[in-house]
């Protein structure tokens, strides 16, 4: 097999996004040795079809100017690979708008359990990124986080958490707590709101080993 006419052809089929080493190396490039693909991209980038991000990131240069902010949101978030946190959620949801230097985002398109790329703070969880997801992980991300969220509105904090609980599913709770390692007393609180909502059966019940 020609690695190299493998790895230009994936390129230049998907010119304008990133290219994530340790992701891309675990998936797509499985079958050909890490030290391989490293070099191949090295030799890409001396070539110009590839631009440097960050350590093992890489932007596929194509018809459209390089934009950071565009390239993270399409490649780790976009169709159900990931979604923001943090501050970047809290103010999107209206609950804070206070701002910090750092974007939190859980994805499932990395290799490792973190990485960093510019102002982003990516955080790998294994979980499909749908509707039914983001918003119950937003929800107990505001159960886990809410006594620490700088210039909270306590309102709307109530108003965004109703809604997730009216939408809950037994089958997302397992999903998700599988992927992302909340706290029980986050759970806790979780199961007592729904019970105050009227929800008759028991959130913990429905967690596999707990």
């Amino acid at each position: 097999m020609d690695y190299t006419k493998t790895v230009r052809a994936f390129c230049l089929n998907n010119q304008n996004q990133l290219f994530d080493v340790s992701y891309m190396a675990s998936d797509y490039f499985a079958v050909m040795p890490r030290k391989t693909l490293l070099k191949i991209l090295s030799r890409l980038t001396d070539e110009g079809l590839l631009l440097p991000v960050s350590k093992g990131v890489y932007y596929i240069q194509g018809d459209r100017p390089f934009d950071l902010d565009r390239a993270v949101e399409e490649y780790y978030i976009n169709d159900n690979h990931g979604m923001f946190v943090g501050y970047k959620m809290y103010n999107d949801l209206q609950v804070s708008d206070y701002t910090d230097g750092t974007v939190e985002i859980y994805t499932n398109r990395i290799g490792a359990a973190h990485k960093t790329v510019g102002k982003y703070h990516l955080t790998y969880a294994n979980v499909v990124f749908d509707n039914y997801a983001k918003q119950l992980i937003q929800t107990l991300e505001l159960t886990e986080h809410f006594t620490k969220i700088f210039d909270l509105d306590y309102i709307r904090l109530y108003n965004v958490r109703q809604s997730g609980i009216r939408n809950y599913l037994d089958y997302d709770i397992d999903r998700v707590t599988k992927a992302i390692p909340y706290q029980r007393s986050t759970l806790v609180t979780f199961d007592r709101l729904m019970k105050e909502a009227g929800f008759s059966g028991s959130v913990l019940r429905n967690l596999k080993g707990a």
